[in-house]
């Protein structure tokens, strides 16, 4: 299996607004960078995985436009919010999610940090800490010979977004 691991793109600031009170967490939009951004690492990857087969989202709102935008890079691929994604969400509850699938499958999952960067980890070691970082717009592949376990998978590539902006080439 290959799992494609997406931190979501910029989002809106969780500042006060010019009518007062704080955005909530889970409502928080991509900005219009983060929407292109978006847009561009569907085409991405899409060059470097053709074959998704699965996309899942946190639940917040900036992970779930980020997955919309890459899916639509993708022929009949919707969105699937898992809460096992969001902020303090279950890196046991994702690995559930996965076993769903056949072993040959290419699935995406878009959430948050330091949750992605600690289900990175407890993927390729088996320990729950991050032994990589993904910065906001970071992608990382993590391939597994079978069906996916805590500290059997490969980190096959990870890309900064600088690197996959320059992708667009």
């Amino acid at each position: 299996m290959q799992v494609v691991i997406v931190r979501h793109a910029k989002a809106e600031d969780a500042g006060t607004g010019p009518d007062g009170p704080r955005r909530p967490d889970a409502e928080r939009a991509l900005t219009s960078s983060g929407r292109q951004y978006a847009r561009l690492a569907g085409r991405v990857l899409d060059r470097l995985c053709p074959g998704v087969d699965a996309l899942a989202v946190s639940p917040l709102r900036r992970a779930a436009e980020t997955g919309a935008l890459i899916a639509r890079q993708y022929k009949r691929l919707e969105p699937v919010p898992l809460p096992a994604l969001a902020p303090a969400g279950s890196a046991r509850g994702v690995l559930k999610w996965l076993h769903e699938f056949p072993e040959d499958a290419t699935v995406v999952l878009v959430g948050h940090e330091p949750d992605l960067s600690r289900l990175a980890g407890w993927l390729m070691t088996g320990a729950a800490e991050s032994v990589i970082e993904l910065k906001k717009g970071a992608i990382c592949l993590i391939e597994f010979r079978a069906a996916p376990a805590a500290g059997h998978g490969s980190l096959r590539w990870l890309l900064a977004l600088a690197q996959v902006r320059a992708l667009r080439r």
